[in-house]
């Protein structure tokens, strides 16, 4: 779908081109992306060739939140902040494939986020990364495996990044993370987003299960100016981190479900639905900080 006042706003600027020539211009830019961007952001991207800074705040915004999504939605347009990012993996069944998934916020709540195929390449390629403030047109919703809502984006959708006043829209990712110090019994069996310096590394251990399959466990110690807690990834979480963590490290958990602790207090679980990555020395929760990916899901 094109947008035929953004064409004419772009005309009306530069009269060295012809809507035609201006069309043919996109179509090359839409094959060297590989039809992963939006013909909108395609088309913002020349004007800015030409000197016309043109800002998504001049188009209407979805009003749609997070908070209103219910399974079984189609053509679904939202956007938020991307707080994590999950690398791509293939899957097989009746139909096989790759798949990527995010996480993004916005002032309602957080949502999963799952890129299908050849839409998967926006990850691939690093044009999507946590900080970042994402919107998703023509997409469609579904519940997952635990009955919570989540946005599948396929051949159809059109993604972009979004820019200016629009950020005004979406929580700064400092303000989606809470401090250690005010985990509480209120947040039991809930979701939480923290960041911290790695102080302690403890073995991981190997237990059986009811099935007499072997699962694997592993615990660390987070800390900020406020408190301190233990963080416990399991499984394939456990393996990952068991070869990136050390003493001193910072690390960002995001969506880790807090449970009690075996000896009294509470406790922040690394699960199937959490993202863990590594921050760079000194820095805060954010994009900027990312060094690497940990986690898969």
């Amino acid at each position: 779908m094109i947008d035929e006042e953004l064409i004419e706003q772009i005309l009306s600027v530069n009269n060295g081109i012809s809507k035609e020539g201006l069309l043919k211009r996109l179509e090359g830019e839409k094959r060297k992306t590989g039809g992963l961007i939006s013909n909108e952001t395609l088309l913002r991207m020349i004007a800015a060739e030409f000197g016309l800074n043109l800002s998504l705040a001049e188009k209407r915004i979805p009003t749609l939140s997070m908070s209103d999504l219910i399974s079984g939605l189609y053509d679904v347009t939202v956007f938020g902040r991307v707080l994590a990012v999950f690398p791509p993996r293939a899957f097989n069944g009746k139909k096989s494939g790759r798949l990527a998934s995010l996480l993004i916020a916005d002032r309602t709540g957080i949502l999963r986020v799952v890129l299908w195929n050849h839409q998967i390449g926006l990850v691939e390629s690093g044009d999507i990364s946590v900080g970042q403030i994402v919107r998703f047109s023509h997409a469609y919703t579904r519940d997952d495996w635990g009955g919570k809502v989540e946005l599948h984006v396929g051949s159809k959708c059109e993604v972009e990044i979004c820019r200016g006043s629009i950020e005004s829209d979406c929580p700064t990712t400092d303000q989606l993370c809470m401090r250690i110090g005010d985990i509480s019994h209120g947040h039991k069996n809930k979701r939480v987003n923290v960041y911290g310096t790695v102080k302690n590394v403890f073995p991981a251990s190997a237990f059986e299960r009811q099935d007499l399959s072997t699962g694997k466990v592993m615990r660390f110690t987070l800390a900020d100016e406020t408190g301190e807690v233990f963080v416990v990834a399991w499984n394939e979480k456990a393996d990952e981190l068991e070869k990136v963590l050390k003493h001193g490290v910072s690390v960002q958990v995001v969506s880790g479900r807090v449970k009690d602790a075996v000896g009294g207090g509470l406790e922040v679980h690394v699960d199937g639905g959490t993202y863990v990555g590594l921050l760079e020395s000194n820095r805060g929760f954010g994009g900027s900080g990312l060094t690497g990916r940990v986690g898969q899901r």
